[in-house]
């Protein structure tokens, strides 16, 4: 698998620090917005000028957030097919893995779905949710699970429950 070195890089104002050692204050922040957004939608007459412009600005701030990328693979069709199959079946860590293995291709979670694409990632994902569910794991715990695998989410800097549940929903998983 590829080294810490080729790891995610997230720009914090001078200092570019790996992805996984920020996870948790975007997480942090991310929760916090949510938040501040659902009072001043929900509580309109206690919200303030201060609460509606201190979540402009942080949602403002959480989007400048930029992320630098490690080299994807090259992309063959082969290749794509392979990693395509293979997340049918594995769970993505174990997909780089194999990848690198039997390929002989070093690449990140960020690399896989540049390779396969973002539809075969969350199907792959969503099947395993799927399962999850069927074993009494709540959308709570799967997104804790796939916060600590780091596994990529669309839109957003973390998994939480809603976003476990719309991929199952937009998947038909």
């Amino acid at each position: 698998m590829a080294d810490q070195s080729d790891d995610a890089k997230i720009q914090f104002g001078d200092q570019e620090i790996p992805a996984y050692e920020a996870w948790s204050k975007l997480e942090i922040a991310t929760q916090a917005l949510e938040v501040l957004s659902r009072f001043n939608r929900e509580k309109e007459s206690l919200s303030t000028e201060l609460t509606r412009e201190t979540e402009k600005k942080v949602r403002k701030r959480l989007g400048e957030i930029e992320v630098t990328m490690p080299k994807a693979p090259k992309k063959t069709e082969d290749l794509v097919d392979a990693a395509r199959a293979l997340l049918m079946a594995h769970a993505p860590e174990d997909v780089i893995d194999i990848l690198q293995r039997e390929h002989n291709v070093e690449c990140d979670i960020n690399g896989l779905i540049h390779l396969a694409g973002p539809d075969a990632y969350l199907q792959s994902l969503a099947n395993e949710a799927d399962t999850l569910r069927n074993n009494a794991i709540s959308y709570d715990q799967i997104a804790e699970l796939w916060n600590d695998a780091r596994r990529p989410v669309p839109g957003k800097p973390f998994w939480d429950k809603y976003s476990v549940r719309d991929l199952l929903e937009n998947t038909g998983a």
